[in-house]
């Protein structure tokens, strides 16, 4: 009963207040600016039986190299010549022993220039400027100068929250200090990584894995583990953060470990940095993140996490390997996958009933 409060508390949370950190504003590029796919991957799955000569020889004929193998789902991340994709993924779907072959589509993570935010007046404590956790009405300062030199305030509105502290009441979860327990609810964060040295952080991050550390973009390369970015930090600090500790913000989820799986990394663009996310990147974490995790030798390493926020995004999903994969984690027992931000269109997901995928 605790696991399904926190992940309902969990997916409030991510809903509610993570939901405008990926929209553009206009002193950044747009999206649609960014070229939409990798220029020198594909994505590629063969037949069921495709033998491994007809296979090698099919990347032979497409100057493909193979990159890595996204487990669980055998796609494979093919290396091409820049500039080529187009045209390889022709060669490719025209192979009788492929069974589908695109483009590695890039999903943005556009992080806007802001003021540093209202401050309370009264100089509180941060857990009073979460407005989206416990709004009260509360009043703040604005980085506003009125006509006779006094700053301007502003003030939330009474209730327009989701009842974090109330629903802390009720249950605070249980703390993960086994990543192979299953009965804990941990969080897997798809994002730009996060420092885990953090204070707010470091007791409370299970894992950090970086899967796009081989990944060469057109500007250098952001190659390290940690979040240059700062959005990942943000993210996860926001979802699981130590609470009632005096540092930092306070955390959605009260006793709840985290994952950090890098998915996006930094580039230049236009005079301003963004995250570029690589569909074939998602589709990994995603796949990592919603399984049981196990040592050669059989052990259980880690256990699958129960949410997976994917706070990026563009106006329209491209791929359809990724909204299979969303969909294929959802029938899973405990996981449940989220996006704010973007839009999936229903008919890249195959349906279940009633159950659709939408904002």
């Amino acid at each position: 009963m605790q696991t399904k409060n926190i992940t309902a508390a969990l997916l409030a949370f991510t809903l509610f207040s993570m939901s405008a950190m990926s929209v553009a504003q206009s002193s950044h590029p747009k999206p649609e600016k960014i070229p939409p796919f990798a220029a020198d991957r594909v994505l590629v799955k063969f037949k069921p039986g495709s033998a491994a000569s007809v296979i090698g020889k099919a990347h032979r004929q497409a100057q493909g190299q193979v990159m890595r193998t996204i487990p669980g789902i055998g796609v494979q991340v093919v290396r091409v010549p820049p500039g080529t994709v187009p045209g390889k993924v022709a060669a490719y779907k025209a192979n009788p022993n492929v069974q589908y072959a695109e483009p590695d589509y890039n999903r943005v993570l556009v992080v806007p220039n802001e003021d540093p935010g209202p401050v309370l007046p009264s100089g509180g404590s941060v857990f009073e400027e979460q407005w989206y956790l416990n709004n009260t009405g509360q009043v703040h300062n604005t980085d506003q100068i009125g006509i006779f030199g006094i700053r301007l305030t502003t003030s939330g509105e009474n209730d327009a929250d989701i009842d974090a502290p109330e629903g802390w009441d009720i249950s605070q979860g249980l703390v993960t200090t086994d990543p192979a327990a299953s009965n804990t609810p941990k969080i897997a964060v798809l994002d730009s990584g996060a420092s885990c040295v953090e204070l707010d952080l470091q007791a409370k991050c299970l894992e950090q894995v970086n899967v796009v550390k081989d990944y060469v973009p057109s500007q250098p390369y952001d190659g390290s583990d940690s979040d240059i970015l700062g959005h990942g930090t943000f993210v996860a600090s926001e979802a699981a953060a130590d609470t009632n500790n005096n540092i930092g913000i306070a955390g959605v989820g009260w006793n709840t470990g985290f994952g950090m799986f890098k998915v996006c990394y930094r580039e230049s663009l236009g005079g301003a940095f963004v995250g570029v996310c690589p569909v074939s990147a998602s589709i990994d974490a995603i796949m990592r993140a919603s399984t049981d995790q196990y040592h050669p030798n059989g052990t259980l390493l880690r256990s699958q996490y129960h949410v997976i926020p994917m706070s990026y995004g563009t106006s329209v999903m491209r791929s359809r390997r990724h909204g299979r994969m969303v969909w294929w984690s959802w029938q899973l027992p405990a996981t449940t996958v989220m996006f704010p931000g973007s839009i999936l269109r229903p008919a890249l997901i195959p349906s279940q009933g009633s159950q659709r995928l939408s904002r």
